[in-house]
């Protein structure tokens, strides 16, 4: 049994919904995530006369991975975690992007075996599950539970870059995949010019979807890079900034106005009270699965909620820290 609730971004009609068969009944697929060169997939499935009933990113996927199998996966330029079953064989496949940006958690126990993007849809079927001590441990010393890891020594994350093929009987196989290597080859060869280059190219591409999208901004060198790249695509774009008027520490609306200003985008800014955050505080511990220590998910949460009455789609700035050495930490490493 598969249950799947979709966020449609690309391709709204009931077309494109999941779980999705192929035309043959043979090949289903539950999918969480985007695929960003679905149109050229597409155009290259169809020269080997394969049709399409949508125009959706997860029909593509599909497809693809019925045409190659797994290999399928490293040519997939996106975020993802799913599930491919082929009903004939009786071979489930799992799999996760390559950084492991979407989540993918799995129990098995005996010929049983439960997966989910979130901990709480194995939870809720009451498996017999134990607190992991040494997750917890991990937990304390990096703020968060690592992958393989869960916070349930019966329940493991499956591993970005990795897929798990299951089949009937057999003893479970877990393989990475390698990912095609020409964005590094440029970044080799010319750092400083390709790193713009590609930078836009996957903001452009990110773009593309038959919902608004829009962008949180905080005025800081990461989410400003990429709202002026997206603003050169879409005239119309949607700007987001968190408000915290009880606190000049924190509050970065000058400086993310004044980059809206300059940019032309239609920004909105988000006021939030010491007294909102702290009420926000139960209903993120019911969200969050595991233990989780960034605190910033509060105020993420309240921006989310008011950006989510406008927009279904934003860009954010998280990862630039990594990239552009944000903070003294990474300075320090």
């Amino acid at each position: 049994m598969i249950n799947h609730r979709r966020l449609a971004i690309i391709d709204l009609s009931q077309a494109a919904h999941q779980p999705m068969w192929d035309e043959s009944g043979r090949y289903l697929l539950a999918y969480n995530g985007e695929c960003y060169n679905f149109r050229e997939l597409r155009t290259e499935l169809k020269g080997k006369d394969l049709t399409f009933q949508s125009d959706s990113d997860t029909e593509v996927v599909l497809k693809l991975l019925i045409s190659d199998g797994p290999e399928a996966l490293k040519r997939i330029n996106g975020f993802f975690a799913l599930a491919f079953y082929d009903t004939k064989e009786n071979v489930l496949i799992l799999a996760r992007d390559e950084r492991g940006i979407k989540p993918l958690y799995m129990h098995r126990s005996g010929d049983r075996i439960i997966f989910s993007s979130e901990l709480r849809g194995i939870t809720e079927l009451k498996p017999k599950l134990s607190l992991n001590h040494r997750a917890l441990l991990a937990y304390l010393h990096l703020n968060y539970i690592p992958s393989p890891h869960s916070i349930f020594n019966e329940v493991q994350k499956v591993e970005g870059g990795t897929f798990c093929r299951i089949g009937a009987g057999e003893k479970m196989e877990v393989s990475s995949y390698p990912v095609a290597g020409e964005i590094r080859q440029k970044l080799n060869s010319d750092p400083e010019s390709s790193f713009l280059e590609i930078l836009e190219s996957s903001v452009k591409r990110r773009l593309v979807a038959d919902v608004a999208v829009g962008s949180f901004l905080s005025g800081g060198l990461d989410s400003s890079l990429l709202t002026a790249m997206a603003a050169r695509h879409k005239s119309d774009l949607r700007t987001f900034t968190v408000v915290f008027n009880q606190s000049d520490q924190y509050n970065e609306a000058r400086d993310a106005a004044t980059v809206a200003q300059h940019l032309g985008t239609d920004h909105c800014e988000v006021e939030i009270s010491e007294k909102q955050l702290l009420e926000g505080i139960p209903e993120i511990l019911k969200e969050i699965d595991e233990p989780f220590a960034d605190s910033s998910a509060i105020a993420m949460n309240e921006l989310c909620r008011a950006a989510g009455r406008e927009i279904t789609v934003a860009l954010s700035g998280d990862g630039g820290d990594e990239l552009f050495a944000g903070y003294l930490k990474h300075r320090a490493l």
